[in-house]
């Protein structure tokens, strides 16, 4: 596996903006959705960070965001969902709490609650960087 560390720097002071770690050309925990500028704690001044906040996405962005998540999470559910559902149902029949004839419908079962637990976390945490993007660019109450 190949981890690469993109270190975001100040152009003007050289102090470390931001980071970035990409396991496999995939980001850890990383997300396209945020300021487009960052302040250096250096010198004060903007630096740019390669992302964008909610609303200045283009459609094909939005969309391609909604497809990773989708991605992440049918690869989720195949291997952990279906990894839980297969150790259940060989737990459950040598527990002989179920027959064999029925370890396929426990498996099935545990695989589509495992599945939706998984969508319900990731599409939960989508939300979330959306909501906090979308917080970031609105505009100050003002009465």
């Amino acid at each position: 596996m190949q981890t690469e560390v993109t270190v975001l720097t100040c152009p003007s002071c050289g102090a470390t903006v931001s980071h970035t770690v990409a396991h496999n050309g995939f980001k850890a925990g990383g997300t396209s959705i945020g300021p487009s500028a960052i302040p250096c704690p250096g010198c004060g001044i903007a630096v740019v960070s390669g992302q964008s906040e909610w609303d200045e996405k283009h459609f094909f962005q939005k969309a391609w965001f909604v497809l990773q998540r989708l991605f992440w999470w049918l690869a989720a559910s195949f291997f952990i969902a279906g990894f839980l559902a297969t150790i259940v149902g060989l737990i459950a029949v040598e527990a002989k709490f179920i027959r064999e004839p029925q370890r396929m419908l426990w498996s099935l079962v545990t695989f589509g609650v495992g599945a939706l637990l998984i969508g319900v976390i990731l599409g939960r945490n989508a939300f979330k960087e959306i909501r906090e993007s979308r917080q970031r660019t609105a505009p100050p109450d003002s009465w």
